[in-house]
């Protein structure tokens, strides 16, 4: 699986063909230029006896509720037009790139329209749904996410469901350095 930085999955593992061993769980290099490293994350110490085991995954991990049907579609170009910018602006904290009002759904689409980096794009507050990210959402993104990762020239559909709390929050690239260099937008979630 892909994970982009600060990503989260829900992921069940079958250690039944490593009884007595230890499995390395740990980051492989991918074709990306900014993620080519490789490094142990966590070591799994798997019991060499037999335990019996009836536990089962359930058909529906998680359930959802439906999202409202969707009021404004927004889109948010993430570039490196000789800096590091949302829709070629950079960060600025007083003005918000967008205002939704509590309660209301939006479809955004994010773009990377940066050449050859990867941005993963957190958004706060706000969980939200893949709708399309090139092609069909994979497996692990099928549920609500907040984090999700956008190669070179990617573009991604998500639904974000604005529930039920108000004020400024901000979404960004969660490379530290594009984020430092101000690759983050503030929206100003509004009462109704």
């Amino acid at each position: 699986m892909l994970i982009a930085p600060a990503e989260r999955i829900d992921a069940v593992i079958n250690f039944a063909g490593f009884r007595g061993r230890s499995v390395i769980l740990k980051t492989l290099s991918a074709d990306l230029p900014e993620a080519n490293v490789t490094a142990p994350l966590v070591r799994f110490d798997v019991a060499s006896t037999a335990v019996v085991d009836d536990s089962a995954v359930p058909a529906v991990l998680r359930t959802f509720d439906p999202y409202p049907a969707v009021t404004r579609e927004r889109r948010f170009v993430f570039g490196d037009d000789n800096h590091w910018s949302i829709n070629e602006r950079q960060f600025n904290p007083n003005v918000p790139i967008a205002t939704p009002v509590v309660g209301t759904s939006e479809i955004w689409t994010l773009q990377n329209d940066s050449g050859g980096w990867v941005h993963p794009i957190h958004i706060h507050d706000v969980p939200f749904r893949v709708v399309q990210h090139s092609g069909t959402p994979a497996a692990f993104e099928r549920g609500e996410k907040d984090v999700i990762q956008l190669g070179p020239d990617q573009s991604a559909r998500v639904q974000l469901w604005f529930r039920d709390l108000t004020g400024p929050y901000v979404f960004h690239c969660h490379n530290a350095e594009h984020e430092d260099m101000r690759m983050m937008a503030r929206i100003d979630i509004l009462p109704r």
